[in-house]
Order: structure tokens, then C-alpha cells, then sequence
């Protein structure tokens, strides 16, 4: 087979897989004439495609079985290595490649590897468009885009390895009939968060169509194939397509493809509203006897409405899909994220049509059409994460209820749409007050509305201090609070906002008792439970009367909640190997046994909230993918779990912080949208001052945590702690050319780039428990530094020669261990035995005679003099130190502030404060500061229950 009738083959395929199978005998026919050859070469190629299995990256342009190519000089790679890659079987190939299952000998997992076929190696363009497929690719992380794990050459063969899909694409789904409304609205939703997250990093796709849409059999989906992705010039230069050129699938082009003109972000949408439309009706919307008919009905012809094919798509859907297929691309959604806003205006202003009985203001409008509206607005809803006003939620809900007391919520209600985040919500105990914690006016305060009314009342309104973290008494009449005034610790105030006192001069997350006489409380808090870096919180109970305060016997515990008869106290805290697990706890004095745990699982485990009848346990966890609600059944006087934790799903991708009412009937809920990242700011050494305000350094939202730059500070290396998929990734310094390590279900936190510029330090979960891993900067050479007993470590940082690591056990014991000499299972202390400082954090000094160490409990942070053997502490709070590069002094963190500590004058000064936003990493290249900023919002929601 030679390869210019290979690309002839593909070609036909390629264009007969788009026709209904009437039309498609015909085409062969005229397409391949009188050579026979190449009809049974298309031939054979249908019939591949047919028997091809669903387990597959994608089609790009053509699917066929491994025998149809052992004719030409593609190699039959099945059984060999490639790379790290021991390829299983072939699971599809097109005009770009073959794609075959593998496993990854690195990590033993199960990958997709995709090759470009030996036919085409000689062609430029192929092998570009091959490599700007793992480009744009490797920009992208995002959870409805297909992970690029890897990419290179080994014997000649380029190769790709993604994650390995199974499921279905769109074209599939399709052949099966018009998609149900609830799937299609879904499949919308998700594949409109893919695309926002591509155009945001500069990358517009230009091939959306059904092959490249992939369903996963648990109804996750992913976007594939960025081989024809056009990425930001700006950003990477050698990746344009010439104007004039058109590229992408007929069938799915915009007008402007169809027209050769340049591209932007909607020219995706236009194509996604092709895909809407003929999954919504089972008929493309742009048909033709040929391509140049094709084309000639995409720029100059008007689908007719979807539901005049489909009687109950609902005016509101129709004018959707028609928006996104107008001509001129100035009228249609400009971005995803306008697409997004559009679809929760929708739903938020037709609240009135989700009630059972038909909308007042359609007094016209059909019952039939009603339900159906109802339908899809529910639908939209569940998508796009509960927008708009109240709805009811048709049963069976998801949630597994085991009695009449564990009730399941029936209608949704948004109670707060201010700017910023609104947290730790509370009810009143017949449900028709709540108390919050918000940051709307530029500081944490105590808030005050009736449900379902708008009139916000500021309980802490005289207070100049943060004040956050309210606990309402079962009575409802007294509020227990954390606060920073007058020098911060727990204080109690009547639910009217009269009268607060101090109560202790510590205390975080405090929780009453059922009585309403005592409170538990946490030593220490968190912003993040993905984050919390500090496991050495401890439980007390206080009698706020007398001040009488007892500690309770357990490792690291915090964000308690006291169980509705006041025998046990749940909690979670960081167990072995950094699990975040859920604990309980006998409350009684002088009989508190050992805590019992209630999980052991790898997913983060947090904020347990008791059932009012006290047999169920309610608890936050991302074991299911999102940040969502649980529950397990459980014994309140033993503590014992009664049967495993099920889901007990709330509409909402990420839900925060949530709480009942004291007569169960009721329950309230945070919607949190939460992420890192990077800011920058002008930094002038001569006066040590700022200049300007801060600004994003990169264009879109990412989750950016801790970063380093490289020794030359062109790159810098930074995790993703909070996002879906905790990994390291690289990029240049203006936010371009962003690569992935190493892509792996662990978590990967901490990286620090060595002095040298060749490796990357940082701490990892993948060997089940926290320790020190180091891998090159291109990706390569991965391997782990420790191999210890007891707390696992975290935070590494090289010393300046890159010839040792330093790291900190997670009970804040420094550790410093060589860097170059294989597998270490006993690290040596960092500092002497009589200096019993610890910390979560060391960085030595340019002169290598300082180390810095951050606090582990949000106290000062401490020098250790090297040459002296000292240790000096501070007078000033601070954490992940990063020293100026002349080692005169320090940039830290505190909160929402960035400071600099001189070392010389040991004074302290305030460089710029973004409160309320926390500030969770610092350091200074060139002449501006980079800082990753927490970026938070969300909202609170009702829930009425059964």
C-alpha cells in the first residue's frame, strides 16, 4: 500500500463516515470510480470502524483495525516498548496515527498511546500538526480535556500518551437517536468548561464535532484531538495556520473556517452549536451533495428551529442552539463563559416555570411545554451548578436514605449573590434566620438575613478586626465566633450582635455543646483542606462561664462538631501518609477512650456535621471526583459506623461548608468556587517599596499554589493543590508554554527548582504516604529521595551548592538529607538537639549561613544561625520564607499581606495587603514580586427537606 493512496482511503473514509448510510454507497461509488483497489481499501476501512471497540482517545480523522495497515510500512508495534510504554493492542489509528493501548512501567497504569504512522512521516505539515497536538495539549488542565501525560520519539516513531477514555463519543450517542435533553444539556455544559478553559490559556480548538466529544461510561466528558488547534500567536508563534486555509470537518465548520478568515474563541462555539442541534434532533444542521454545498449552507443558509423536529425542545433551548449559529460571529456567545452566564440567566429568571403548575407570565404556554421546560431547566441546573432562584428536585434524589430522619431535600432556594465568598452558615432553629460569615466589605464579618429577604444586617459592624467561623447555639440564642480584635481567641455575643466578650485568647472553629453551656474548639484553623499544613491542632472544651478548659486525648484534630445528645465529638484530622480522615470522640470528662476512625480512603475527608437525630454523620469529600456531601450511618454513643459511606449528592460541582437546622427540617449550604492564582506587583530595591498595584501575571484562572523559578528565573515550577489533578507543572514566566511533568493520580506538591536548573524537588503521596521525590526539569528521570517511618515529609528546599535537601516531617521536625545518593531511609536532624524549634518550611540563605524556618503553628517564624549554632526568633508571624536574592532579607507571607523582613535592622515592613484574600506563596524575580493569591466566591443555599 503506497501512502498517496493511504491519504486517499483516509480521505473517503474520513467524509463517508459523515453521510447516513443511503447517501453513503453513492459517494463511495463516485469517489473511488474505476480503481478498485482504493474502494476495498475504503471498504475495509468501514468495516474497521464498525467492529473497532469504544476504548479509544478518539477518531480524528479515520478508525481501522491493525491488519488493514500491516500492508504498508507502519510498524505493527503490539508487544513492544516504547519509550516507558509497553503497548498492549491497537484500540484505533486515522490519517494522523494509530492509537493503541499501553501501560506506563513508570507509574503501572493504563495510558493511550498514539503514534504517527510511517506513511505520513514524511510529510512536514502532518508531523507538525502532530506535535501542535501535544503543544496545545500540554497547555491545557483542565478535567474535560483529554491529559497529555507525555510526548517524544524513540526508534523513529513520534508517540503521544494521554489517559486511556472509555466511553463513547457523540457519534456514537447519535447513532443511538436524538440524545435525551438531560444528557444533551449536560454534555453541553461540561464540553462549554473545556473550551472556556482552552480559550482562556489562548487556544481555540477549530475541530469540535461529535468524534472528538467523548462520553465516559459514568457520564464524564472529555475533548479530544488539539491537532488542529489553533494556539494564541503571542503565545507560541510556529503554530498558526495561514489564513485562507481551511481546517477542521466539514460538516462542523464555522462560517468563518468555511471563509478562510482568522479564528477566534466562537468560531468553536458556532461548531458546538452544529453538535447541539444534531444531537437535540438526530439531523445535521448544514447538508449538501457535496462539500462545496456543505459550505455554500454554512455561511449562506438558516436551520430551521430545533423543535420543529423535536416538538418538546423548548423555545428557550431553540433560541440558545440559534444564537450560537448566527452568521456574523459578533452576535453569537463570544466566549464559553458567556455561554455559561447565558444558561444561568436562563434558569435563574424561569423560576417560575419550575413549579409544577404551568408559568404565569405563559399564560399560552402548553402544559406539555411547561413540564418540559421544567425539565430542562432542572437539567441546566444540575449542569451548571444550581444557578438562579428556587426549584424543586424531582425524586428519587440521589441521596441513599436509610430512615424518616435522614430526610432528602426537595427544593432549592439561593440565598446570598453577594461578591466574594459567604461561609459557616448557620439556621435558626425553626429555619427562618441565618447567620454567615462574609468578606464583602474588604474584612471578615458576622452576618444576619431572614431566608428568602434581602436586608443584610452586620452583627460585627463595629469591630475593625476580622470576625468569621459563627456557631449558633441549639437555642439560637448565642453566637460563638473566632476574632482578631484585641488580640484574637474565641468570643460569644447574643445572636442580636449585643454584647460580645472574650471568652478565651485561643481558639478556632468552635461548636456548642447541646446545652448550650460548653464549646469545643480547634487550636489552630485552615483555609484549605487540601492545603493545611499544620496537623497539630488539639480539641478543647470550654466552659465559657467559669473559663474552665480541657484538652481531649487525640492526635491532629480539628473542625469539631459536638453529636445532638453531647456524647461524642466528631472531627477530622491529618492521619499516616497526610489522609485527611474523619474521626469521633468521647466528650465526657475522664472517659474520653481511643478515637475511633470512621474513614481510611485516599480522598480528602473534612467538615463532619451530625445527623439531629444523631444517626447519620454528614462530611465533605472528594472521593467521587468533586468536592460533595456524604453520609455514614453510625452509633452515636459508640462511635462505631453502622455500614460504609454513600453519597449524598448536592447539586453543586464544589459544595463548602454546610449545616442543619435544630428541628431537621431544613438545611443550608455554600456553593464555593475556590482557586489559586499568580499576581505580580512592581518591586523597587532601592527603597524596598512597591510600585503599582497588584495584577494577574497570566492570562485565565488556574490553580496555582507553590511556586519556584528557575535559577535564570525565565521558568518557574508550580503545583496545583485544590484542583482536581494536584500535579507539577513548568511554564515561562509570562504564563506561556505550559508543560506537565509528570501527570499521575497522587498528589504532588512543594516543587522547588535546584540551584543548578536541572531538577525539581518536591513531595509526593504516590508511594502511599508523603515523602521527598525529585525529577529533571524536562520530565524525566524521576525518583524518590526518602523512604521514612513515622510522619511523612513535605515542603523540600535545596540547599544553595544543590547538593543536599532539606525537608520537614509533618510533626515539624527539619530533616536535611544528600540529594545525589540514592534511596535515604533515615534522615538526619537539620538542628542541633537543643534547639527545639519547629517547622514547616527551611530555606537557607545565599551565603548558606541562615536557614529560615516558618512557624508550624502561625506563631514567629526563627533563624538558625549555621555558624553560631543559635536560633533566633522573631517577633513577626510569618511562613513560606523566600529570601531577596542579596540575602538582606526576607519576603513572607502573613495572611493577606506580603512583608519584607531586613535583616540587618530586624524591623519589618509591609509591602502591599490584598485582605481579605490570603497570599499563599511569595518570591521576587527581576523587579516585580509573583505571589499566588487565593481567588474565592461563593454563595449560600437553602435546602428544604422532605
Amino acid at each position: 500500500m503506497t501512502p498517496e493512496l493511504h491519504r486517499k482511503a483516509a480521505g473517503i473514509f474520513e467524509r463517508a463516515c459523515e453521510l447516513e448510510l443511503p447517501e453513503r454507497a453513492a459517494y463511495i461509488e463516485s469517489a473511488c470510480g474505476s480503481d478498485s483497489s482504493l474502494r476495498s481499501y475504503v471498504e475495509q476501512l468501514l468495516q474497521g470502524d464498525r467492529n473497532a471497540p469504544q476504548a479509544f482517545l478518539g477518531k480524528p480523522a479515520v478508525l481501522a483495525a491493525a491488519p488493514f495497515f500491516s500492508g504498508s510500512n507502519t510498524p505493527w508495534l503490539a508487544g513492544t516498548r516504547l519509550g516507558t510504554y509497553e503497548i498492549h493492542c491497537q484500540i484505533g489509528a486515522g490519517g494522523m496515527g494509530i492509537v493503541y493501548e499501553a501501560r506506563d512501567l513508570r507509574l503501572n497504569r493504563r495510558v493511550a498511546v498514539k503514534v504517527l504512522t510511517s506513511s505520513i512521516v514524511a510529510d512536514d505539515d502532518r508531523i507538525r500538526r502532530f506535535q501542535q497536538e501535544a503543544r496545545a495539549a500540554s497547555l491545557l488542565n483542565h478535567p474535560n480535556i483529554v491529559s497529555l501525560y507525555d510526548a517524544g520519539q524513540d526508534q523513529g516513531i513520534h508517540y503521544i500518551a494521554t489517559e486511556l477514555i472509555e466511553g463513547k463519543t457523540l457519534r456514537q450517542l447519535a447513532a443511538e437517536g436524538p440524545v435525551p435533553l438531560k444528557q444533551l444539556l449536560d454534555i453541553a455544559a461540561q464540553t462549554a468548561s473545556a473550551l472556556s478553559a482552552a480559550h482562556e490559556a489562548g487556544i481555540v480548538h477549530r475541530d469540535i464535532k461529535p468524534e472528538n466529544i467523548m462520553v465516559r461510561h459514568d457520564g464524564f466528558v472529555k475533548v479530544l484531538d488539539f491537532g488542529l488547534a489553533k494556539v494564541d500567536v503571542s503565545r507560541t508563534p510556529d503554530t498558526q495556520t495561514k489564513v485562507g486555509l481551511i481546517a477542521g470537518t466539514v460538516h462542523y465548520l464555522s462560517p468563518e473556517q468555511a471563509l478562510g478568515r482568522p479564528l477566534g474563541p466562537c468560531s468553536d462555539l458556532f461548531s458546538l452549536g452544529i453538535v447541539l442541534y444534531e444531537l437535540s434532533t438526530g439531523t445535521r444542521p448544514f447538508t449538501g451533495a457535496t462539500d462545496w454545498a456543505v459550505l455554500d449552507a454554512i455561511v449562506r443558509h438558516n436551520p430551521g428551529p430545533a423543535s420543529q423536529l423535536r416538538p418538546e425542545i423548548d423555545v428557550e433551548l431553540d433560541a440558545l442552539i440559534q444564537r450560537l449559529l448566527e452568521k456574523e460571529s459578533e452576535f453569537r456567545f463570544q466566549t464559553a463563559a458567556d455561554l455559561r452566564s447565558s444558561l444561568k440567566r436562563l434558569t435563574r429568571d424561569s423560576q417560575s416555570g419550575l413549579s409544577p403548575a404551568p408559568p404565569q407570565s405563559a399564560p399560552h404556554a402548553s402544559p406539555r411545554r411547561a413540564s418540559r421546560w421544567t425539565e430542562l431547566a432542572l437539567t441546566t441546573a444540575a449542569a451548571i451548578a444550581i444557578i438562579g432562584g428556587a426549584y424543586w428536585w424531582p425524586a428519587p434524589w440521589r441521596a441513599l436514605s436509610t430512615s424518616a430522619a435522614d430526610p432528602v431535600p426537595r427544593r432549592f432556594e439561593r440565598l446570598t449573590s453577594a461578591p466574594g465568598e459567604e461561609t459557616f452558615p448557620n439556621l435558626s432553629p425553626d429555619g427562618s434566620q441565618f447567620f454567615y460569615a462574609g468578606a464583602s466589605r474588604g474584612k471578615w464579618d458576622i452576618y444576619l438575613q431572614r431566608t428568602g429577604g434581602s436586608t443584610v444586617v452586620n452583627l460585627t459592624i463595629d469591630s475593625k478586626a476580622d470576625d468569621t467561623q459563627p456557631a449558633l447555639s441549639r437555642d439560637g440564642m448565642k453566637i460563638a465566633f473566632h476574632s482578631e480584635r484585641d488580640g484574637g481567641g474565641l468570643f460569644v455575643m447574643e445572636a442580636t450582635g449585643e454584647n460580645p466578650r472574650r471568652v478565651s485568647t485561643q481558639g478556632y472553629l468552635p461548636a456548642w455543646s447541646p446545652d448550650g453551656q460548653l464549646l469545643i474548639y480547634s487550636s489552630s484553623s485552615f483555609t484549605d483542606p487540601s492545603a493545611r499544613g499544620e496537623p497539630v491542632s488539639r480539641l478543647h472544651i470550654l466552659n465559657p462561664s467559669s473559663g474552665a478548659d480541657r484538652e481531649l486525648k487525640t492526635a491532629d484534630a480539628i473542625q469539631p462538631n459536638w453529636s445532638p445528645h453531647g456524647h461524642r465529638i466528631a472531627y477530622w484530622g491529618v492521619a499516616g501518609g497526610g489522609r485527611r480522615e474523619l474521626f469521633t470522640v468521647e466528650a465526657s470528662p475522664g472517659s474520653e477512650g481511643e478515637p475511633i476512625r470512621l474513614t481510611s480512603d485516599p480522598g480528602l475527608n473534612w467538615s463532619p456535621v451530625w445527623s439531629r437525630d444523631g444517626e447519620s454523620l454528614y462530611f465533605l469529600s472528594d472521593r467521587g471526583g468533586l468536592m460533595n456531601l456524604w453520609r455514614i450511618p453510625i452509633d452515636e454513643k459508640s462511635g462505631l459506623p453502622r455500614g460504609e459511606p454513600s453519597p449524598f449528592t448536592m447539586p453543586t460541582p464544589r459544595m463548602g461548608s454546610f449545616n442543619f437546622s435544630s428541628d431537621g427540617r431544613t438545611m443550608v449550604f455554600s456553593n464555593s468556587d475556590r482557586g489559586s492564582n499568580l499576581f505580580s506587583v512592581p518591586y523597587r530595591a532601592k527603597d524596598r517599596k512597591t510600585a503599582g498595584e497588584p495584577e494577574s501575571a497570566i492570562s485565565g484562572t488556574h490553580y496555582i499554589s507553590n511556586f519556584s523559578f528557575s535559577p535564570d528565573q525565565s521558568q518557574m515550577v508550580y503545583d496545583t493543590v485544590g484542583a482536581p489533578d494536584e500535579d507539577i507543572w513548568v511554564m515561562n514566566r509570562d504564563g506561556t508554554g505550559r508543560r506537565r511533568l509528570d501527570a499521575n493520580p497522587a498528589k504532588d506538591r512543594g516543587p522547588v527548582w535546584s540551584p543548578t536548573g536541572k531538577e525539581i524537588a518536591f513531595f509526593s503521596d504516590r508511594s502511599g504516604r508523603y515523602e521527598v521525590w525529585v525529577i529533571h526539569s524536562d520530565g524525566s528521570g524521576l525518583r524518590q529521595i526518602t523512604e521514612t517511618a513515622g510522619p511523612g515529609l513535605q515542603a523540600p528546599g535545596w540547599s544553595r551548592d544543590g547538593q543536599r535537601l532539606y525537608s520537614s516531617r509533618e510533626n515539624g521536625i527539619i530533616q536535611v538529607f544528600p540529594a545525589h545518593q540514592g534511596l535515604i531511609r533515615n534522615p538526619d536532624p537539620a538542628l542541633p538537639p537543643a534547639i527545639a524549634v519547629k517547622s514547616l518550611w527551611a530555606r537557607e540563605s545565599p551565603d548558606n549561613r541562615i536557614l529560615a524556618l516558618g512557624s508550624l503553628s502561625s506563631g514567629p517564624f526563627t533563624l538558625f544561625h549555621r555558624d553560631r549554632q543559635t536560633a533566633e526568633t522573631t517577633p513577626f508571624r510569618g511562613e513560606r520564607q523566600s529570601w531577596l536574592p542579596d540575602g538582606s532579607g526576607i519576603l513572607y507571607p502573613w495572611r493577606g499581606r506580603c512583608l519584607l523582613y531586613d535583616l540587618k535592622s530586624a524591623t519589618e515592613v509591609v509591602l502591599f495587603d490584598v485582605s481579605p484574600a490570603r497570599i499563599n506563596a511569595v518570591a521576587l524575580a527581576g523587579n516585580r514580586i509573583y505571589f499566588t493569591r487565593a481567588v474565592r466566591d461563593g454563595d449560600l443555599w437553602l435546602g428544604r427537606l422532605k
